[in-house]
This record gives C-alpha cells, structure tokens and sequence, in this order.
C-alpha cells in the first residue's frame, strides 16, 4: 500500500513539471493607450500631430508599423523610456505621417516587451484631405485681442488665448509649448480664454567637443531670434469623430 501511495506521488509530480514545461509564461494584458484611432491628417503637411502611444512601462517598443498604401507614408518619431521618473506614462512612442493623396487610409502596429513578444495589437484609421477642401475647425484664434493665424509677433508677455470653433467640431484641448533657460521644451495643458504667461527664452541648441587623440575641439551654438509660444489645438469632427489638430505660434522678443 506504501508503495503504491509513494508511486503515486511520484506521478502527480512528474504530472505537475510537465504542465509547467506547457503552459507558457504570458504577460498580463498590457495597459497599452493609444491618443486617437481615428485621425485627419492634411496633403502634403509635414507636420501632422503624431499619433501617441502610451506604454506605461519601460522597454517596450513598436514593431510591424505599417500603412496599408504608398500614398500615406508613416514613421515612428519618438521612443522615451525612463524608469527613473515616478510616472509610468512617461514610457511612450509617437508616429507621424505624411499623405500624398487624399484618401482613406489604415495604419497598423503592435507592442512589444522587452523579450520582442507581442502584448497588443492596433490599428489607426488616417483620413487625408487637401487645404482646399479642408474645412478649418478653428473659426478663430486670438491673443490678447489678436489674431494669431497664420502666427503673429507681439510686445505683450501675458494676455488670453481664445479659439471659436467652426459648426461641425469640438474642442478638445489645448496645449501650451515654450522653452525654459536651458532651451528645454515646456508644456502644459490650458483652459480656453485663459490668461497665460507667454515664452520668455527662444529654442538654443549649444554643445562642444574634445578630441585626445589630435588634441582638437569643436563647439556649436545655434539659437533662434524670437521666443517662441506655440498653442497646439486639439478637436474633433462632430460627426465622423475623426481627431486632429492645428498649431498657432506667437512670438516676442526674448529673454536671451
């Protein structure tokens, strides 16, 4: 009887490594944000708001990026990763695109980790459009009571920064970009028609370097002439839900 007990032990054991050795090692669901699926992007723009895909956790990466035409080309832009910073949603990648025609287009990609497996697959349905037949959603944009399409140059260095949307869209946020001392890139959400500090420094870009072996050195600086405040709008099409953006530059003299 012994024996038969020890013997049986000795198969549920055997029983138990093998399901082991079968069941593969998954990842739990990945925590994946995508910003938008479905985006309107302009002919021929080189800057169309980058698409934003959240990790929330460092070393992953986008893989099989793809658009499903020759006409709508799409290329990952950014990679952040920091383990350091206390927020996870600092992980992330961006894609941007550029179309040749007008059209309906598709962008696929999945999420990797960092053994290259794939935790999540996704798609991203692009709407192009030319200027002509681009009807704005911005009715108007103003600071400080002035106009700033397509950009405008003022003295002030506080006022309020007002949009009026067009029939047919919504506003969704707005972003304020400036850069600090450093020529480090600042931004931050606003509310509409509120009051805001404009940029007091323009973008710098300064670096040297030393050589041992020939005993050489070079420096570079490059700095631009006006501090710069960009409002990027983000809305949306009422009725087909489509998501995108349009950008409004204020400039003054700066700081540095």
């Amino acid at each position: 009887m012994k024996t038969w007990k020890k013997l049986t032990n000795i198969v549920l054991v055997i029983c138990i490594m093998f399901t082991a050795f079968l069941v593969p090692n998954m990842e739990p669901a990945a925590k994946v944000k995508v910003s938008a699926k479905n985006v309107l992007v302009i002919v021929g723009q080189t800057y169309n708001v980058p698409v934003k895909i959240t990790y929330f956790k460092e070393g992953r990466t986008i893989k099989n990026l793809k658009s499903n035409s020759s006409d709508l080309l799409v290329k990952q832009t950014t990679q952040n990763w920091d383990s350091w910073y206390s927020d996870a949603s600092n992980n992330y990648a961006e894609i941007s695109m550029y179309a040749k025609k007008a059209g309906k287009y598709k962008v696929t990609f999945s999420v990797c980790n960092e053994k290259n497996k794939v935790v999540s697959k996704h798609t991203v349905n692009v709407t192009a459009t030319t200027a002509t037949a681009y009807n704005s959603p911005v009715k108007k944009a103003v600071f400080a009571g002035k106009s700033t399409y397509p950009y405008s140059i003022v003295s002030k260095k506080s006022g309020k920064f007002k949009v009026t949307m067009n029939k047919g869209f919504k506003l969704k946020s707005i972003t304020m970009q400036t850069y600090d001392a450093q020529g480090k890139q600042v931004e931050k959400k606003i509310k509409n028609n509120a009051n805001v500090k404009l940029g007091e420094y323009a973008y710098k870009n300064e670096y040297s370097n030393e050589y041992s072996y020939d005993n050489s050195w070079s420096y570079y600086y490059y700095t631009r002439m006006f501090a710069e405040t960009v409002f990027t709008v983000q809305y949306q099409n009422t009725k087909t839900k489509e998501i995108g953006t349009i950008s409004y530059s204020v400039f003054k003299m700066p700081k540095n």
